[in-house]
């Protein structure tokens, strides 16, 4: 079990570090998108909003991993016959970062249309007639091109995530006698 542990915190640790950095990305391509928005303000004022937006993105981080400690972690740590579990925490991950996609990438239509990122008012559409809203949608914005993008950067995310997953993993050191272990302590 502990052997199995020694893994899986490791596994925990690189989707945290994975994530923040996928959030970062996004980050990035929408500062370098919006350019002109802040070209006025100076290179400071974008790596301020940066710095402030990775503060965010380490809680928007945390969410997948604790989701993926209590239902993909300790059910391999404590179980040791549990069937189909690197398959069970890629459609968990996978499931991540689609949500993290789309939410990238439908920032970008927001964006243009309020001049704001993602805030409460956005709970007001919910009593709008969700037909309409589609429609306006489709007729506003390139939403296939916005679900195509989001298909294929979400595919080369999870491509990504398969590439560091693969890396290698550091076991703590094995004793042979009670002094060796005491004197580690």
């Amino acid at each position: 079990m502990l052997e199995r542990w020694q893994k899986e915190w490791q596994i925990l640790l690189r989707v945290f570090v994975f994530f923040l950095l996928l959030l970062s990305l996004f980050r990035v391509v929408f500062l370098v998108f919006y350019y002109s928005e802040w070209n006025e303000s100076g290179f400071g004022e974008a790596l301020v909003a940066f710095w402030y937006g990775t503060r965010l993105s380490l809680k928007s981080a945390g969410h997948p991993v604790v989701f993926i400690l209590l239902f993909c972690s300790v059910p391999i740590v404590f179980f040791e016959n549990f069937k189909g579990k690197e398959k069970w925490r890629n459609f968990v991950i996978a499931f991540w970062i689609g949500i993290f996609t789309f939410l990238g990438f439908a920032r970008y239509p927001y964006y243009q249309n309020f001049n704001s990122g993602f805030n409460g008012s956005i709970f007001l559409g919910v009593h709008e007639d969700p037909l309409v809203l589609l429609w306006t949608v489709n007729e506003k914005y390139p939403i296939w091109a916005l679900i195509i993008g989001m298909i294929v950067v979400g595919w080369l995310v999870f491509r990504l995530w398969k590439k560091m997953v693969q890396g290698y993993y550091f076991s703590l050191p094995i004793f042979t006698s009670r002094i060796k272990m005491i004197l580690y302590q």
